[in-house]
């Protein structure tokens, strides 16, 4: 991991201040080792591309719907595919992944009508597969979100929540923020408002469909939470867990020490492994002691 972190420093792998334009934007999509090991296909819901990633032997108990990260304004890229793979390895599970809309030319109106009906259809193509919401960063706070939109229009709720250094607070407003700040190889706080600010689009950021730090998590399934120790998202993501915990809410975080953002996307290091481990055997439990929820 401490390898890692230096390499992403001396690389500048960091949010730039700059959104790319719509035209230079250039989706990422399964390599093609991906293809090769899993089936893959892709289909259209609301003129936007989803992505569906099976396992090509067994038969996948749960469907993951996997939002990717980029802080609201930045497309997949290639480490997400290496989320996704992990995560199919681990649990058996097919993964979609949807090309959900960005800022600035869309917000998070447009992006939740467009999940919302992706959500309904795996629901009605996979009735036997047990739903699960996963995502990584800015995809950890959208799905949180969708879950919490989902319990509130009283529609079926996926089976558990899988939240990778997830982006809980838009506004990032903890002065705790600054403290982990300069050990940040990746984020800065200005530049995250500043993509807060365009997603929100002149709705409160402080929502909790947009800063789900601030939900009430009455009805929601079971959390697991990864987060790494030197990422400045870690500030909120112990405030949720403590929150959740005492709310008697099932959580299961996990805070890795020297963990960089989005540590499992290193999925070289050990630290990647036994977060996708986990994962596996938190499913596999869950698939004989939790019904289904519909």
């Amino acid at each position: 991991m401490r390898i890692t972190e230096g390499v992403l420093r001396l690389r500048g792998h960091r949010l730039s201040d700059r959104v790319p334009s719509r035209s230079k934007r250039a989706e990422a999509g399964p390599s093609p080792w991906m293809r090769a090991r899993y089936d893959v296909s892709r289909h259209e819901i609301q003129g936007r591309a989803v992505v569906t990633v099976r396992p090509r032997t067994g038969r996948a108990s749960s469907h993951i719907l996997y939002l990717h990260g980029g802080a609201y304004s930045r497309p997949l890229i290639r480490p997400h595919w290496w989320v996704v793979d992990r995560l199919i390895r681990a649990t058996g599970s097919a993964v979609s992944v949807p090309h959900y809309p960005l800022a600035p030319e869309s917000d998070h109106r447009e992006a939740y009508r467009f999940l919302l009906a992706t959500y309904a259809e795996m629901l009605r193509t996979k009735p036997d597969a047990r739903p699960i919401l996963a995502g990584d960063s800015a995809g950890g706070g959208l799905a949180l979100g969708l879950a919490l939109k989902l319990r509130d229009t009283g529609q079926p709720l996926p089976s558990r929540l899988i939240l990778f250094s997830p982006w809980l607070d838009l506004t990032l407003t903890d002065p705790a923020v600054r403290d982990v700040e300069p050990m940040d190889a990746m984020l800065r706080i200005e530049t995250l408002r500043q993509d807060g600010e365009r997603w929100a689009n002149g709705a409160d950021p402080s929502s909790p469909y947009l800063s789900p730090l601030h939900a009430d998590l009455q009805g929601l399934p079971p959390i697991q939470l990864f987060q790494g120790s030197r990422d400045l998202l870690a500030v909120d993501a112990r405030s949720f867990a403590y929150r959740a915990e005492v709310a008697g809410h099932p959580i299961d975080y996990v805070e890795v020490p020297g963990g960089i953002h989005i540590y499992m996307a290193a999925t070289w290091t050990p630290e990647s492994r036994a977060a996708f481990r986990r994962i596996g055997t938190a499913i596999q439990e869950s698939a004989t002691l939790e019904p289904m929820v519909r």
